[in-house]
């Protein structure tokens, strides 16, 4: 009587298993199909849109202005890097909506957080790229160039303290300490370059 019994909780055990395998079939291959159809409309939009900027000669007029100002890329990767990106958020997301719409909201939260890391380095670029043209047209010497890296260097900290996993008041407190020794750097910066410098130049002229 007991082996009857075993035997029936085990086939109950399979039978409820089979069962949503089952269940999961349809699931995944929505979550398949639509993923495999994304990927193939955005391999075709990507290909189009290189084919365009190649025939624009985009590049070949602002390469010689990259190259100046130290930019590690040309215009068309950019765009096919952040077209890229987008596509693939997309197609995750959507992805997962298909088969497991109750998932969405972790979709949504994958989507945002890999946003917003995505942002900071796009931050992170536009200052560097900023600091260079500064640089170029203020014809700093070496030691400026220094501290022009170490203000690239505390903006790179305070955008990257966003995304981090600290408690708000943590995330404030760093934020707000980083953004004043960066005001106070600049200031002082600014008054040495502007009159300081300009004084001791004076002198030596005198």
């Amino acid at each position: 009587m007991a082996q009857q019994v075993g035997g029936t909780g085990l086939e109950e055990a399979i039978r409820l298993t089979l069962r949503d395998l089952a269940g999961l079939v349809p699931r995944l291959a929505a979550s398949v199909i639509t993923g495999a159809v994304l990927i193939l409309v955005s391999v075709l939009v990507v290909r189009l849109v290189s084919r365009l900027l190649r025939l624009s000669r985009i590049d070949e007029i602002l390469d010689p202005v990259f190259q100046r100002y130290g930019v590690p890329f040309t215009f068309s990767s950019l765009v096919n890097g952040l077209l890229v990106f987008a596509l693939t958020l997309l197609t995750l997301y959507a992805s997962i909506v298909a088969g497991f719409p109750e998932y969405g909201w972790a979709a949504a939260e994958i989507v945002t957080v890999t946003a917003r890391i995505a942002s900071v380095f796009v931050m992170i670029l536009l200052v560097y790229v900023t600091i260079n043209y500064v640089t170029e047209k203020l014809r700093m010497e070496k030691g400026l160039r220094g501290f022009m890296a170490l203000v690239l260097f505390d903006i790179s900290l305070i955008l990257l303290v966003d995304v981090t996993a600290l408690s708000p008041v943590v995330k404030q407190a760093l934020a707000w300490g980083l953004s004043l020794g960066l005001g106070l750097s600049i200031a002082v910066f600014t008054a040495w370059y502007f009159f300081g410098r300009r004084g001791e130049t004076a002198g030596q002229q005198a």
